[in-house]
């Protein structure tokens, strides 16, 4: 029995969309380091490629700038003996500078080997 045009139609959409899916590569996780570490002028080699801020897609976290907007207390002990108090506001914890400095290695993250997401930093556990 011949087959409608919906019916044709619809399968090579699906052809379509799995030759799509097939052509994309796997994400590939990376290790960098910053050459130059500034917001404004962020550099990382990754892999013989020196990586720029157009290439980059940046953890907010690691911005000037950046405040999680806790609230709430905090209690602490001295080593001498006694303890504090201290009530956090949501802007109390705004990070006064850029967290990366250059020397720094850090995880990226890539599909396409053009736009480079850079996770986080990372560092020796000892």
């Amino acid at each position: 029995m011949p087959r409608s045009l919906d019916e044709s139609a619809g399968d090579l959409l699906t052809a379509m969309g799995q030759a799509a899916r097939r052509s994309q590569g796997p994400l590939a996780f990376a290790l960098g380091e910053v050459t130059a570490g500034t917001q404004e002028g962020l550099r990382v080699q990754c892999g013989g490629t020196e990586l720029t801020a157009e290439d980059l897609r940046v953890n907010e976290a690691l911005l000037t700038g950046y405040c999680p907007q806790l609230s709430g207390t905090l209690h602490g002990s001295c080593t001498g003996g006694g303890s504090c108090t201290v009530p956090v506001d949501r802007e109390d914890l705004a990070r006064a500078r850029f967290a990366l400095v250059a020397g720094d290695q850090v995880v990226l993250l890539t599909q396409d080997e053009q736009v480079y997401y850079l996770l986080c930093k990372v560092v020796p556990l000892v």
